[in-house]
């Protein structure tokens, strides 16, 4: 019978816990986390057909490349173009929105890249994986970016 109640006790205890609300510091880790980490693309994944595309120019260093720089900004590369901006992170829901700021002055170098650039303006959520060592930017119901933390 102690051993039921005992049960019981930590059951409830568990579920007391479980219930909590994230705390403002514990919704501000994940922002910590992203602020001054740089990400390399790694590919661009399509739900509906399992594939992974890595986009050319595959032995450019920078291409494809984001920074956080501050909590609400941050810094990267397509092929051609620095991009920066400005980016709006609601950890609650784990929405996001990119807007980007650019000289239009150049081309770039292939269609993958602007493909990039458009659809980076288009992220709407993300979430982090592995560890923090993944960063997913979703773009469209079942197509996102799938970033490695460098």
């Amino acid at each position: 019978m102690k051993e039921s109640i005992r049960l019981c006790l930590l059951f409830s205890v568990a579920l007391l816990f479980c219930g909590c609300e994230k705390t403002k510091e514990e919704k501000d880790i994940k922002l910590e986390t992203l602020k001054g980490t740089k990400w390399k693309l790694e590919g661009i994944a399509d739900d509906r057909t399992g594939t992974l595309k890595v986009l050319e120019p595959k032995d450019c260093e920078e291409c494809f490349t984001l920074t956080f720089d501050t909590n609400s900004t941050f810094s990267g590369f397509s092929t051609t173009r620095n991009l920066s901006g400005e980016c709006n992170i609601d950890y609650a829901t784990n929405a996001i929105n990119i807007s980007m700021y650019f000289l239009p002055a150049l081309d770039e170098l292939d269609f993958d890249a602007e493909l990039y650039v458009r659809d980076l303006e288009n992220v709407f959520s993300f979430s982090l994986q592995e560890n923090n060592t993944k960063l997913i930017l979703y773009f469209n119901d079942k197509s996102y970016f799938l970033y490695n933390k460098l």
